[in-house]
């Protein structure tokens, strides 16, 4: 039997929960999800004859999925199929608790939509669906499942960012005859990791006398650049005796044989070989049979003989590179290749040795003071070479200003800031951070009085308010206030009155214009 293949589909989706939406339950926001969940699609046999009937079972398990979100809500899924191998019969409709539809109208070609939806949810392993089919011809079909949307119930939380699929597969033999194989235990491994192949004779679909495997002769190709060849084992497998030839495994071939005088009946495992995953591509597992016959009747068994041939698709191994931000200020994170505008998106799967380039833009009024995190320093440009999950931090600092306030004219008095950090008086100047709205407030000493500002917008008496995008510097002045003193003489006589400081000689000029606070001497 070739294994199933399980597939990780991280891709952020959208929230397309369609059928909660129709049955009344409102708007579904887009919340964070909190564990993962598994789909699968499992055949009842996976290596059935022509002409028996096979179910199979589409289940989803939220097991993995912490609370709140553990309850299956709504979900829309497809299935498809080769209908040149199997026929399908019937379904079982959504299931206990579900209200939806399954869509057969591509059924002849291979398809079957199918949703449903439960406002309570289901919690554990739910068999979503359970689909019928008739085996009409030998071969190998995958059973590929694929889901659009799925959201808990009550949260409406999407689980698919964290959905892991496994795909089912059948292999079916011929009613009659003898079935040879090649099937990986991995389909669909990442560079680096290590597989085996399984060839296999099975014998169950012959009648007696000829349904014992007496002898056989093989080969087994593959893509070398693909496929390292490191060993075998179980050949001649128990019974048998024959010979492996490794000769041209470095080409891609392996040549073995095995003869048993009793012969096998059933399935006979004939040989196992390991390979190590060493790039990334498609390679066959081409099977072929040069001689094959049964044991005591020697009936050649060639012309009942159907080989199944085997493929591996590796993939790069992917790891997730992260980016933080950190400090008081803001901006933003973009990757290349592009999948990192953070921002909103942080995260992104990469092909192991992939390398990725990271730019800090600091947003108005910050300033990108660095990374840390997975080699990066500085300020420039940062790449990453992806060959294990990494996470950068980049820090972005908000700017700040110098606020300088000086005071000018005769007078004196006192300028203060809100918020607080300039007395002038004796701090004239203070640091404010990009953006920060300063009202400066002018209050005159006993004697002055305050006569406007000038600098960074400011005018007038009033309160003024300056918003810190930059270093800026204001002046406010203030005026010592001056007074009239007035002389007159009374009396018979005669006489002149003067001052000190100068000014009065009354006499002719009986009065004049001193500052507050002065201290005039009249004689």
């Amino acid at each position: 039997m070739r294994p199933v293949r399980t597939r990780a589909r991280w891709h952020l989706l959208a929230l397309a929960l369609t059928l909660l939406y129709t049955m009344g339950l409102g708007a579904m926001p887009v919340l964070a999800l909190t564990g993962n969940v598994s789909a699968a699609a499992t055949p009842s046999d996976a290596t059935p004859k022509v002409g028996d009937q096979i179910t199979v079972a589409v289940t989803i398990d939220m097991t993995g999925v912490s609370a709140p979100d553990n309850l299956l809500g709504s979900y829309t899924g497809t299935l498809t199929w080769d209908p040149t191998v199997l026929t399908y019969v019937s379904n079982s409709g959504a299931p206990i608790g579900f209200a939806g539809v399954v869509n057969t109208g591509s059924a002849a070609s291979g398809s079957l939509t199918f949703n449903g939806a439960n406002a309570t949810g289901a919690a554990g392993v739910t068999v979503v669906l359970t689909v019928t089919y008739d085996v009409v011809a030998a071969g190998t079909t995958a059973l590929d499942l694929n889901f659009s949307a799925m959201a808990a119930a009550l949260t409406f939380v999407s689980v698919l960012p964290g959905i892991v699929v496994t795909d089912g597969q059948v292999v079916a033999a011929p009613a009659e005859g003898v079935t040879a194989t090649a099937t990986p235990d991995d389909a669909a491994p990442a560079v680096g990791d290590q597989i085996e192949v399984e060839v296999a004779i099975d014998m169950g679909g012959m009648e007696a006398p000829n349904n014992l495997l007496g002898s056989y002769s093989a080969t087994l190709t593959w893509d070398p650049d693909i496929l390292s060849y490191v060993s075998y084992s179980g050949a001649p497998p128990t019974g048998f005796t024959g010979v492996v030839n490794d000769v041209s495994v470095d080409t891609g071939s392996l040549v073995f044989n095995g003869a048993n005088a009793s012969g096998a009946a059933g399935k006979t495992v004939v040989i196992t070989i390991v390979f190590d995953v060493v790039d990334a591509g498609v390679s066959p597992l081409d099977l072929s049979l040069s001689a094959m016959a049964a044991a005591g009747t020697y009936v050649n068994l060639l012309p009942s003989l159907t080989v199944i041939d085997g493929e591996v698709s590796a993939t790069l191994a992917q790891y997730t590179l992260t980016v933080t931000k950190a400090g008081t200020g803001t901006g933003t994170v973009t990757s290349s290749p592009a999948g990192i505008t953070c921002g909103s998106d942080c995260s992104e799967l990469y092909d192991d040795g992939t390398s990725v380039t990271l730019t800090a833009t600091a947003a108005a009024g910050s300033t990108f003071t660095g990374w840390s995190g997975s080699g990066c320093t500085g300020t420039g440009a940062c790449s990453v070479t992806m060959d294990a999950a990494k996470s950068v931090e980049a820090t972005f600092t908000l700017n700040s200003y110098t606020l300088s306030v000086t005071k000018a004219g005769t007078g004196t008095g006192t300028v203060t800031s809100s918020p607080a950090g300039i007395t002038c008086g004796s701090d004239c100047s203070e640091v404010f951070n990009h953006g920060t709205a300063v009202t400066l407030t002018a209050a005159a000493a006993t004697g002055s009085t305050f006569t406007g500002w000038s600098g960074s917008g400011c005018t007038g008496t009033s309160a003024c308010t300056v918003t810190m995008d930059a270093a800026k510097s204001v002046e406010a002045t203030f005026t010592l206030n001056s007074y009239t003193l007035s002389v007159t003489k009374a009396g018979t006589g005669s006489g002149t009155v003067t001052s000190s400081p100068a000014g009065i000689s009354c006499g002719s000029d009986c009065s004049e214009v001193f500052n507050h606070g002065t201290s005039v001497t009249l004689t």
